[in-house]
């Protein structure tokens, strides 16, 4: 029988061999040092059929929970959703006091990362975001997170930067070198999503630390296959 050790090492070769096949340079995330709120959490339910079957990922927001994530403009918030049938997401944005601003909800029926748009339009200052994935009974959340994030003004220098170029994944190592995760993020393509979470996870306390890294893990998978199945002999 084979180790978990020997799977988590096979996937991790096939992940940065994934990372080295692209042509986009993966740029640093720099986080700022900006503490998050006290609360900052992932509560994981039981695994039902909610849950995918095989690996160890979990309903996750895709967002720091140990420092302040930072953003620049209108947020678009990323969750990994594991479940292996139709579910829901349900998001209430928060302002800092609190107050509730706003109730979003997604749906689907493939594991994967969703990323959803904030509707409302936001100024700058700190957020806080409550999420739930509902799935099977949709009165009943398997997994609950709260996590919080900050808009904020990038710096001229940078603003500069970015006006400069209109490519999507040069602005994504721009604003990953200034600090700004949401944006970073959102902008990144599928290669530097994989790197920014893998950095992510280094900087993560234990639990989210294993579910990013399960994350990236699976994600490398699905990409690794995909290309597999596209490849021509």
């Amino acid at each position: 029988m084979f180790s978990n050790n020997f799977f988590s090492q096979i996937s991790w070769a096939v992940f940065f061999s994934v990372l080295g096949s692209g042509s986009v340079a993966l740029a640093d995330y720099n986080p700022p040092d900006a503490e998050v709120p006290d609360g900052s959490t992932v509560a994981n339910g039981s695994r039902t059929s909610c849950i995918m079957e095989e690996g160890n990922t979990a309903f996750t927001p895709l967002i720091p929970l140990t420092h302040l994530a930072k953003g620049d403009r209108q947020p678009e918030l990323a969750f990994y959703v594991p479940t292996t049938s139709e579910y829901r997401v349900d998001i209430g944005l928060l302002d800092s006091d609190g107050e509730f601003l706003e109730f979003i909800e997604a749906t689907g029926t493939e594991p994967g990362i969703v990323s959803v748009p904030v509707t409302m339009i936001l100024e700058t200052g700190r957020y806080q975001i409550h999420a739930g994935l509902a799935c099977d009974d949709a009165s009943q959340y398997h997994t609950e997170a709260i996590a919080y994030f900050e808009l904020e003004a990038l710096p001229e220098a940078v603003q500069t930067e970015v006006a400069d170029t209109a490519d999507a994944a040069t602005q994504s190592e721009i604003y990953a070198d200034a600090g700004y995760w949401l944006d970073a993020f959102t902008l990144a393509d599928e290669t530097q999503r994989l790197d920014l979470l893998q950095q992510l996870a280094s900087l993560e306390t234990t639990e989210q630390q294993a579910n990013l890294v399960a994350i990236a893990e699976a994600l490398t998978m699905k990409q690794t296959t995909d290309v597999t199945a596209h490849t021509v002999p």
